[in-house]
């Protein structure tokens, strides 16, 4: 990758780009109207900060209630390519390369009925490493989605589903193209804003108007924490992609299906979890850490956890192989796993795929995969390397009877007889999308909605640093602040950053002083 080739290399390489990653028109961009104060009300009324996270979400499942149609279309297709003998291929990056896992780790254990193991391959940007901590960049590349692709042998009979929150990811898109130019069925793209602004972009038009993919919108709006595509886009999409899925095994169940699992999700209150960000918060401000234990919903727990580290600019999980001058405050622990290679399997339902190119191995490949070693092993040494601190337990787990929590003096039991595994892991995420945000606005790493500590790791996630601080620098000075001296003053401060630290407030301060 050369410097010219790279938007993250300087400033001036990322200003050459001109409006690839100019993304502020997008609605998941935006700030949602109805969690304007959401730092606030987690400081100071939890419940009701609550309250606020399930009725955006309430809101963002009509998106699948418009796009029930596509849903079904895709139900059929799918249908189609395993009656044939053909795969389903899913690639995601970041949120959504999460979520394409999931599902296919629901597909392993034998959560998804009709469907054999291996009949969905799933792919996220880095590969399977990229899980716990994203390669810096490589979701700008379409070349490196097209290369992932062909690595994991996609042919003719097989489909893929392109999933992009904002439907506008470099990566993604690059597979989905390099899908619908050698398969004989039509690729698919699903993402979460209307399509009318991306046909602004020229790459998302390009696929939008393509007669060989499937362009399915499952329109959210704006995200609970402005541009957090975590939160409620993947929640819809992974929602929307299971309900297609399992439409395949009971035809015409699809509408019926979402009517009942919509119910499911929203007779439950976020209320009560309640006392869990509270009890956590004091943890970390207390100088202590948190180790998270489960196996049956240990994926769920990872994603949360590890997407806390680029939204909120905390320390990511530890690596084995690597020095470390912090420890993350949060680490994973599967108690049945013996070792990392165990846990990893049982975590995936599968053997991990890494992405061992000469030039990336060192960031992607197995041998740092397992370094980030979250079998039994991990209590012991988050013990260790924590004391005289305490790396109290948070346990996660799911049974027939429902889902429960215990951390300290706190614990929770939700009943939910007779719902499925899948239902109960949607439950799951939205519990633990709503606990993280809560915790970090009672942590101070958001200010109102707006991501004031996230990490510029991307050429998107520079974007949203840069309009961050043009937004705070317009209500301090009340004046415009141009959005070239922005993005200088994010790779000024970028450049110098240790993993923590913060890169927007620093920016701000810098233009703030230039601009005196």
């Amino acid at each position: 990758m050369t410097e010219l080739s790279n938007p993250l290399a300087s400033p001036e390489a990322f200003l050459a780009t001109g409006e690839t990653f100019r993304l502020g028109f997008l609605p998941t961009e935006q700030s949602h109207p109805d969690s304007q104060n959401l730092d606030r009300l987690a400081r100071q009324d939890p419940q009701a900060a609550l309250d606020c996270l399930q009725g955006v979400d309430a809101k963002a499942w009509r998106a699948i209630d418009e796009g029930l149609n596509g849903l079904e279309t895709l139900a059929a297709d799918l249908k189609t390519v395993l009656n044939t003998g053909g795969r389903i291929f899913v690639a995601g990056c970041g949120a959504t390369g999460r979520l394409a896992l999931t599902l296919e780790s629901w597909s392993q254990v034998g959560w998804l009925p009709g469907l054999r193991p291996g009949q969905i391959v799933a792919f996220m940007a880095g590969g399977d490493a990229a899980l716990v901590r994203s390669l810096e960049g490589f979701e700008d590349h379409p070349e490196f989605g097209r290369r992932q692709l062909n690595d994991l042998g996609f042919n003719s009979e097989d489909l893929l589903i392109g999933v992009t929150e904002g439907g506008e990811t470099p990566f993604v898109i690059g597979a989905t193209e390099a899908a619908s130019e050698q398969s004989r069925h039509a690729a698919w793209f699903l993402f979460c804003n209307p399509i009318e602004p991306l046909l602004r972009i020229e790459r998302s038009r390009r696929v939008i108007e393509s007669d060989r993919i499937r362009s399915l919108p499952l329109v959210t709006g704006p995200q609970a924490v402005a541009g957090s595509t975590r939160m409620q886009a993947s929640s819809v999409l992974l929602a929307g992609l299971w309900l297609a899925v399992t439409a395949m095994a009971s035809p015409g169940s699809l509408r019926a299906h979402w009517s009942s699992l919509k119910q499911r999700l929203q007779s439950h209150s976020y209320r009560d979890i309640a006392d869990f960000p509270i009890v956590e918060s004091e943890q970390y401000q207390n100088g202590n850490y948190v180790l998270y234990t489960a196996e049956e919903s240990a994926l769920s727990v990872l994603t949360d956890t590890t997407e806390r580290a680029p939204t909120f600019s905390l320390v990511p999980f530890e690596n084995l192989l690597e020095s470390a001058d912090a420890l993350s405050l949060c680490y994973l622990s599967m108690p049945s796993a013996p070792t990392a290679a165990l846990a990893w399997q049982r975590l995936l339902g599968r053997s991990p795929r890494t992405v061992e190119w000469p030039q990336l191995s060192a960031r992607s490949g197995l041998q740092r995969l397992l370094g980030f070693d979250i079998s039994r092993q991990a209590a012991q040494r988050r013990q260790q390397a924590a004391a005289p601190a305490a790396s109290d337990p948070f346990r996660v787990a799911t049974s027939p009877a429902g889902i429960q929590w215990q951390f300290k003096d706190q614990s929770l039991e939700l009943a939910t007889p007779g719902w499925s595994q899948p239902e109960q892991q949607l439950l799951l995420k939205l519990l633990l999308n709503a606990h993280s945000t809560c915790l970090m606005g009672r942590l101070g790493r958001y200010e109102g909605n707006c991501m004031t500590w996230v990490q510029a790791s991307n050429g998107k996630l520079i974007d949203r640093a840069a309009r961050t601080v043009q937004m705070l620098y317009q209500r301090q000075r009340s004046r415009g602040l141009d959005y070239e001296q922005a993005v200088r003053a994010v790779f000024a401060v970028r450049s110098q950053l240790k993993p923590g630290q913060p890169v927007v407030m620093p920016a701000l301060q810098l233009v703030l002083k230039a601009n005196l």
